[in-house]
């Protein structure tokens, strides 16, 4: 082709074959060499456009205008090929669950067995002296106990420390917010022993145990979410099942204390030998919790942080991490409508399985083919046991079907529940009565598992655990709504009044969780 000087200019030689497969294998590794540098950069959050990466002082020039050069590229490519395999070794070698993952979430369930225990109060109230059960300190008969308050008020402290062990463990840590919450837990039960007055024991068995358990609830789910994130619905299941398979141990483990030779009700009253070994049930039932509460705190270990990529001469390449998230912020997460949604929807339909927890002894005595103590006994341990199953059931479910769904199948079947439970054929079955007072406390277990699920998957891990010690505070609120509300309106409307009411409840948390919505995603850099 002429140029402009009018002159032809020469053609340029074509290289032979083998020189042509040299130089397009020397393109595609230059190619890979410079992928390689910008996704090592970016693993390390520095910047593409040349902003200050972090560690150094002085600005750094533009990464793309380095890479211009042949022999500072091909400089930068033997590091940054060594740092890439590296990283592939330790991606292989962490794959698959991680024994010391598992190990945490173990410790998170012996934990949760502890902390579970406050649900056996529905089968220990009964081995109370009668002096206690009122705060007047006088007998009512006809009248619901004052000490049905304990678990209600118990949840209200919890409520009310659970932000404090959210705080607790981003500066101490999980180990020493579960050693401080069941350290606190447990010399609040030894005080409540020597009590001679019901507002003596209120303070150290619902206001201290309370706050124990909210210290220490969050830490070991927490630690799960990070080794597992992709699980939080099974990790909070697994962990979670501590509070119900405690409940079933402890129990029967207390009823053998306090009444170890099976002595019968009169007239709804036991023996003074009953009432005297009350103190010393409590006593050992602390030194047990202590020692589950050691053996959590030596097995719940956060997982390491991960591994800087190696950096060789690309260390001062600067390039941001841009990354899809849920994760939003403390204050984020309260300014959400769909935070005050879930708050709302916990607050219908927690109470009718909490008013259950509480009151099935006391109801149940109520008709004479159920009052019996082995019997009921064995039904709050079995009841319990299924809380913790429920925990597991549900919070899988949901990992499976998602949130909506599990919930809409939960809340069907507590309404169903409600509207059975005080009908003259339960009344007159233990083993329907058994079966109803199970799927209550299943249904309850599912309520306390899917929440922190459902918080995690919608504000991030990030943040997660101080949101969800907000989110809890619903939860104590629908406690003593669910105890008051019985109190008030059994003397009005009977327990079938009682039930209709849980039930309505119940169908307007339903309804409430059809507007439930996921936030989206968005963009994260740096």
């Amino acid at each position: 082709r002429p140029s402009f000087t009018g002159r032809r200019r020469p053609r340029r030689p074509t290289p032979p074959p083998h020189r042509t497969r040299a130089m397009r294998t020397w393109s595609a590794l230059l190619t890979i060499s410079v992928v390689l540098a910008l996704g090592s950069a970016s693993a390390r959050g520095d910047s593409v456009l040349g902003a200050p990466s972090r560690g150094h002082s002085s600005p750094a020039k533009p990464t793309l205008a380095r890479l211009r050069g042949g022999s500072r590229l091909k400089a930068a490519v033997a590091p940054v090929v060594r740092a890439a395999e590296q990283k592939l070794e330790e991606d292989k070698a962490s794959s698959g669950p991680a024994i010391a993952g598992i190990l945490s979430v173990l410790g998170g369930t012996l934990l949760h067995m502890t902390l579970g225990t406050m649900y056996c109060w529905g089968s220990f109230i009964g081995y109370m002296p009668p002096s206690m059960r009122f705060l007047d300190g006088a007998a009512h008969p006809g009248r619901q106990p004052d000490a049905l308050l304990v678990i209600p008020l118990l949840i209200a402290s919890q409520m009310l420390a659970m932000p404090v062990g959210a705080k607790l463990q981003k500066s101490l840590g999980p180990k020493a917010s579960i050693l401080i919450g069941s350290g606190v837990m447990n010399l609040g039960i030894v005080l409540a022993s020597y009590a001679t007055n019901l507002r003596d024991f209120l303070l150290g068995y619902s206001l201290m145990f309370g706050v124990g358990v909210g210290l220490g609830y969050t830490a070991p789910m927490g630690v799960g979410w990070k080794w597992f994130p992709r699980s939080k619905g099974l990790v909070n299941g697994a962990v979670l099942l501590g509070f119900g398979f405690g409940g079933f141990v402890f129990t029967l483990l207390g009823a053998k204390i306090a009444n170890p030779e099976q002595l019968k009700l009169v007239d709804g009253v036991f023996p003074d030998a009953v009432y005297a070994l009350f103190p010393k049930m409590l006593r050992t039932l602390a030194v047990c919790y202590a020692v589950l509460g050691v053996l959590s705190a030596v097995l719940v270990r956060p997982p390491p942080p991960a591994a800087p990529v190696a950096s060789g001469e690309l260390g001062a390449m600067p390039m941001p991490r841009v990354r899809m998230t849920i994760d939003r912020t403390f204050n984020e997460a309260m300014r959400s409508p769909t935070f005050y949604l879930l708050w709302l929807t916990i607050l219908l339909a927690a109470p009718a399985g909490l008013n259950v927890a509480a009151v099935y002894k006391t109801f149940a005595l109520s008709s004479p083919a159920l009052a019996d103590d082995g019997f009921l006994s064995l039904a709050g341990g079995l009841a319990t046991l299924c809380n913790g199953l429920g925990r597991v059931g549900w919070a899988a479910l949901s990992d499976v079907i998602g949130f909506k769904k599990t919930f809409a199948a939960l809340a069907l079947t507590q309404i169903g529940a409600c509207a059975l439970y005080t009908t003259p054929a339960v009344l007159g079955s233990r083993p329907l009565f058994l079966a109803l007072t199970c799927t209550f406390l299943a249904c309850m277990g599912g309520n306390f598992a899917m929440f922190p699920t459902v918080c995690a998957n919608t504000f991030g891990a990030r943040d997660g655990a101080a949101v969800y010690a907000v989110l809890f505070s619903a939860f104590g609120t629908a406690s003593i709504a669910a105890v008051t509300l019985t109190k008030e309106l059994q003397r009005v409307v009977g327990w079938p009044g009682v039930f209709r009411i849980f039930a309505g409840m119940s169908a307007v948390a339903l309804a409430l969780s059809l507007f439930y919505q996921p936030l989206k995603p968005r963009l994260l850099v740096g």
